[in-house]
């Protein structure tokens, strides 16, 4: 272990916890008390010198700005006296078995990596992958090349890059299951058909509840049946490691997978910084790489829209993607949007929501027309609040639905998206009358609401 630049010996994991909680304990009720604490990590060399004054802070009682800086020019020489019994190594030489057991995985994770690039060198030999100059073609030849095909029809191509992004908690994940589903079992995606072929989905934030998902989906669209080509990988791989790259690459390239879904973007980066292009390029190169080790392989990265409901992250996230679809509103309303697609002209995909499936306790993506919308939860009460506007400021004259749009964005902040919602779901619920007219469409009560009280 490396330790300021200095080798030594390990402790093991719980005496190194141990001496650490000591060390707080010690200084809890006692500010004078950090410069022997510090003394103590210092010379079992638990953490960073850099790190220990700091920690111990954290965990002392106030003191005068004075007195504090005494104690911290004491603390800093205890520890570097502490350092220096480290360095003579005096340390006894403990190695515990996760330390065994972590180096262990090092080593084949390595062989590994060899056997991945054994089999490309070897593949490289036999022919089997195409050279640069054996792909190079007559740009007249280009209109000859096939149209690419929809492995979602309309919404996702083959061989592709996409990115599915919205809020947090807004149903991306039950959507992309949904379209992983489809695909591995061979069904259509909510009218839409398929392109059957094996899928790998990676559930970097955990798998919990994604098996009642798939027995639901499984139940709901595929009659039962089970969905045989759907292989899952319940843990986080790391794509800025050599390692865990070439690892996925060798298993597209024995699988040969129609998808791939990163679920999510921030889970699979690593300690890689989301809005540096520097960073984010060498995740989406590793992406690529793996992607292009199948023949059809389109790669599915879910991630989370930042504070102006944007895509988010750094701009060479959506330079990169073939496809952006963006999922907002809320689980009685959702809609899918396609904000770039490189061979179709994008817009709204459809309008979904969030069902029960009472049989497995979780839900499934339902398709539904534009009108259909069954608010719930946020949008419910947001609904009747504007209701509640309307019955103070338009209940006895009416206004224009574009006049109560605008209001709306004033006194609640929403957009005018959002607003137009809420007004849709009060037409849709009788709860406003809309009358039709040459140039607007009339608001007006058509009884005497019960609304929310706005104060």
């Amino acid at each position: 272990m490396n330790l300021d630049g200095v080798d030594f010996v390990r402790v093991t994991r719980d005496k190194a916890d141990e001496i650490r909680k000591r060390g707080a304990e010690r200084v809890t009720s006692d500010h004078d008390a950090i410069p022997d604490a510090a003394f103590e990590l210092a010379r079992w060399g638990v953490m960073p010198s850099a790190e220990i004054y700091g920690y111990l802070r954290d965990f002392a009682p106030e003191a005068k700005k004075k007195h504090a800086a005494k104690v911290q020019a004491r603390a800093e020489k205890a520890i570097a006296k502490g350092r220096a019994e480290l360095t003579r190594g005096y340390i006894a030489p403990i190695v515990d078995e996760l330390t065994i057991e972590s180096e262990i995985e090092e080593k084949l994770h390595g062989l590994r990596v060899l056997d991945a690039a054994r089999e490309r060198r070897a593949a490289e030999r036999a022919g089997d992958l195409p050279s640069l100059v054996s792909q190079v073609l007559d740009w007249r030849a280009l209109e000859a090349q096939p149209e690419p095909r929809w492995i979602v029809a309309d919404v996702i191509p083959e061989r592709a890059t996409v990115f599915v992004y919205g809020a947090s908690g807004v149903g991306k994940s039950f959507a992309c299951q949904s379209i992983a589903a489809s695909i591995a079992g061979g069904f259509d995606w909510l009218g839409r058909p398929v392109v059957a072929g094996p899928v790998l989905y990676i559930f970097a934030e955990g798998g919990a509840g994604a098996g009642k998902r798939f027995a639901a989906l499984a139940d709901a669209w595929h009659r039962g049946k089970p969905i045989d080509g759907l292989q899952v990988l319940p843990v986080a791989p790391n794509l800025t490691s050599e390692i865990d790259v070439a690892e996925l690459e060798s298993l597209n390239r024995e699988h040969d997978f129609a998808m791939i879904v990163y679920d999510t973007l921030n889970r699979v980066a690593g300690d890689a910084e989301e809005n540096s292009a520097t960073a984010m390029g060498g995740i989406l190169n590793a992406i690529e790489r793996i992607r292009r080790a199948g023949s059809r392989t389109t790669s599915v990265v879910v991630t989370h829209s930042g504070k102006g409901g944007d895509l988010r992250g750094s701009s060479a996230l959506w330079a990169a993607a073939d496809v952006v679809l963006k999922l907002s509103g809320e689980p009685g309303y959702l809609k899918l949007e396609a904000e770039k697609q490189k061979d179709a002209d994008g817009g709204i995909v459809g309008f979904y929501r969030l069902a029960p499936s009472r049989r497995h306790d979780t839900l499934i993506l339902q398709g539904i027309a534009p009108g259909q919308a069954e608010p719930s939860g946020v949008q419910a009460t947001q609904a009747e609040e504007a209701l509640a506007h309307f019955d103070r400021a338009f209940g006895v004259t009416g206004s224009t639905r574009s006049e109560f749009r605008d209001a709306l964005v004033e006194w609640m902040d929403v957009s005018k998206a959002t607003a137009q919602r809420y007004i849709g779901v009060l037409i849709a619920d009788h709860r406003l009358a809309a009358e039709s007219g040459a140039r607007s469409t009339r608001l007006s009560l058509p009884h005497a609401p019960t609304t929310l009280p706005l104060d």
